[in-house]
């Protein structure tokens, strides 16, 4: 796979847009009102709004590129708190999106383990995430992920309220080489 992982910076901003946008748009659309669709593009992945994210101490992107093109993504932010997970020091694997043509690779699992290898090395003790209910195929990529169901949230996606599920991960923080 020639596929490289790499954290986001400012510059990445322009293209994550673009990407996430259209990945998001790819597997949800057919299932959502078209408004709906719309306004959540519009509040969720604007350049600005990936270049805010990319600025925030707390918030990183892990990025995998083929030829330099994006083809998946993980948005993390550490310290984040979640009702139902139990951490002292727990992180939101916020969006983990990878193109559909990469389904089956190997992709989503190097990069979900590179995403929680770099949670430990951070010293995070639970990775938690949410995962729309009417997502099968990514509750079960979770779960073979070690994730585990812990409660339920709503997302809103534009005007309409959607439930999710949380799953949870355990993590042993990386000791120090």
């Amino acid at each position: 796979m020639s596929v490289e992982l790499r954290l986001a910076t400012a510059a990445d901003a322009d293209a994550l847009s673009a990407f996430a946008s259209s990945a998001f748009a790819d597997w949800y659309a057919p299932l959502n009102d078209p408004e709906d669709m719309r306004l959540h593009l519009d509040a969720t992945f604007s350049s600005e709004k990936q270049a805010a994210e990319i600025a925030l101490a707390d918030h990183w992107y892990l990025l995998a590129e083929d030829g330099g093109r994006i083809v998946a993504y993980a948005l993390v932010a550490e310290g984040s708190p979640e009702p139902s997970v139990t951490a002292a020091r727990p992180a939101q694997i916020k969006r983990f999106y990878l193109d559909r043509a990469w389904h089956g690779s190997g992709l989503a699992t190097r990069l979900m383990d590179a995403t929680i290898a770099r949670l430990a090395s951070h010293a995070a003790d639970v990775a938690w995430l949410t995962a729309w209910t009417q997502n099968p195929r990514a509750v079960r990529f979770y779960e073979k992920s070690g994730f585990v169901r812990t409660g339920e949230a709503i997302f809103h996606l534009g005007r309409s309220p959607q439930t999710d599920h949380v799953l949870a991960r355990g993590l042993t923080p990386a000791v120090p080489a």
